[in-house]
């Protein structure tokens, strides 16, 4: 049978039988082959949507592909299952064990879509997700970014992996390492969306990037690289920059830590061709290990939090597999970054999260609410804030398309940084907001839609799907129904959301310039 053939017989296997005997797989074909994903229902409005779980994007980057860009996934022959959420990046866990996870056979991507039958023929906008973890953790697995509530507001959403730590950030300013491979990898996983999306029904014209944390500084690096030029056409970057001193270093930095994870390994050169083939020969679990005390003696050397390997610039010149090759300061200055329409934002009180949490807590019991608050305030401006608010400046001042900002000040009894830390600090923490979009399993989520984080949850995914759509989170501005504000555009003036109980526009936070924008220097 020809492949001609195959496909005809797939779409009428998808367009008569399944609705009629089965309701539970869905085929679709992509560019590289058949894939088959299975009909599910959303935890809220129980809507039926077809989900596609690890579908690889790029071969995976083994052996001397470790530290180069992504390469486009070879075909295959027949139907690929993709029913299971696929394998995460190569990481420590993120919590008391630290244990070492995952394999580098990971660049791989997950599709909902509401689209179950072949007869179907509507374009839904799609929403891209590049999740967080400090270029170092975190997953696309379902159980923390379930798409139920987005997919109810008739959106496709794909997540995306990408390569973490030193297989995703080293750099050594080599052609065989120049640093943004996990960053090439969302490039090459964009470039999938817009060759394959419209399978899936999807409209590749109106693909929406959005993401947390280190996603968010991921989303705010794209709209600065010529690479993903064309790829998107709106994007949404929460709690992150790549002005906050976490988000970029600098080369010499980049290389010089690379180094010193080569002598935590027991290679003790300063030639860069010989490290490269000791990286190439390392284990992958022993190089995650050692990735991890690199972040302590960082801690302990410079007295900050440090992230042993973060985007930056790439001084080895190869126009066709450059992410960046300017500082992200002399992009903004010079109006060369891609415009469009843009949201961004922080949480109220960033520095409470799972990462923090113990030692807000110990501070909170040795020196009381008050002064440990005061401390949250500064700590939070000093991480997120200040880096953002700069962000948001330089895109009003120097860009010509609309940029919407906010203050997330949501906060409830099961927020994630209550359930996950084990304590009842009050406030709207890091990566809190994640649960007000996103369905997380096992977390103690309220489903119930009249419950205050169900109310919260139908707001912000309103806007965020709004935006999505219309490229404006309150197009129906007074006369929307739901909604209880209008968003304005910040403009020059940055006007800000504060997303509550009750939303309200106001003038620009007074935030000090505690934290210096990261000038490449």
């Amino acid at each position: 049978m020809s492949l001609v053939h195959f496909l005809v017989l797939t779409i009428v296997m998808n367009f008569f039988l399944f609705p009629i005997e089965c309701k539970k797989v869905r085929i679709v074909p992509t560019n590289k082959g058949l894939v088959r994903g299975e009909i599910l229902k959303t935890v809220g409005w129980k809507m039926e949507y077809a989900s596609f779980k690890g579908i690889p994007y790029a071969k995976p980057p083994l052996g001397r592909r470790r530290f180069k860009p992504p390469e486009e996934m070879d075909p295959w022959n027949g139907i690929l299952d993709t029913l299971k959420d696929p394998n995460c990046c190569t990481q420590w866990e993120h919590d008391a064990s630290m244990k070492i996870v995952g394999s580098e056979d990971c660049l791989y991507l997950n599709v909902h879509t509401p689209r179950v039958y072949s007869r179907d023929l509507d374009l839904r906008p799609v929403m891209v997700w590049i999740h967080y973890g400090a270029f170092t953790f975190g997953s696309i697995h379902s159980n923390i970014t379930g798409p139920d509530f987005l997919l109810e507001k008739d959106v496709v959403v794909v997540a995306i992996s990408y390569r973490l730590g030193p297989f995703g950030f080293l750099s050594l300013n080599h052609k065989d390492a120049m640093g943004n491979a996990g960053l090439k990898d969302q490039v090459l996983a964009l470039k999938w969306v817009q060759e394959n999306i419209i399978n899936f029904g999807g409209d590749p014209d109106k693909v929406t990037i959005f993401g947390d944390s280190a996603g968010g500084a991921s989303v705010e690096l794209h709209i600065l690289s010529k690479a993903s030029r064309g790829l998107f056409r709106a994007s949404i970057a929460m709690s992150g920059s790549p002005l906050n001193f976490w988000g970029f270093t600098t080369p010499q930095e980049a290389e010089d830590r690379a180094f010193r994870l080569g002598q935590l390994l027991g290679y003790e050169t300063r030639n860069k061709d010989d490290l490269l083939e000791q990286l190439y020969q390392a284990d992958a679990y022993e190089m995650a290990h050692q990735t991890n005390l690199l972040a302590a003696n960082l801690l302990i050397m410079i007295g900050n939090l440090t992230i042993p390997f973060q985007p930056t610039i790439e001084t080895v010149i190869d126009p066709e597999n450059n992410f960046l090759t300017e500082c992200p300061l002399k992009i903004y200055y010079s109006r060369k970054f891609n415009q469009h329409p843009h949201i961004l934002g922080f949480t109220k009180n960033e520095f409470i999260s799972l990462s923090y949490s113990s030692v807000v807590a110990y501070l909170f019991k040795l020196l009381g609410k008050t002064i440990t608050g005061g401390l949250v305030n500064i700590l939070s401006e000093l991480s997120f804030i200040a880096g953002i608010d700069r962000t948001q400046r330089l895109l009003a001042t120097f860009g010509s398309a609309p940029v919407y900002y906010y203050r997330n000040s949501f906060d409830y009894e099961q927020s994630l940084h209550k359930i996950e830390g084990s304590n009842s600090l009050e406030g709207t923490g890091h990566a809190d907001d994640n649960a007000h979009i996103f369905w997380f399993t096992g977390k103690n989520q309220p489903i119930d839609y009249s419950s205050d984080i169900g109310q919260h949850r139908l707001k912000m995914v309103a806007m965020w799907t709004n935006f999505a759509k219309y490229l404006n989170p309150t197009p129906l501005g007074e006369h929307d129904p739901f909604l209880d504000v209008v968003w304005q555009e910040s403009g020059i003036r940055g006007h800000i959301l504060d997303i509550n109980t009750v939303s309200i526009m106001e003038n620009r936070p007074t935030y000090r310039a505690l934290s210096p924008a990261n000038d490449c220097h």
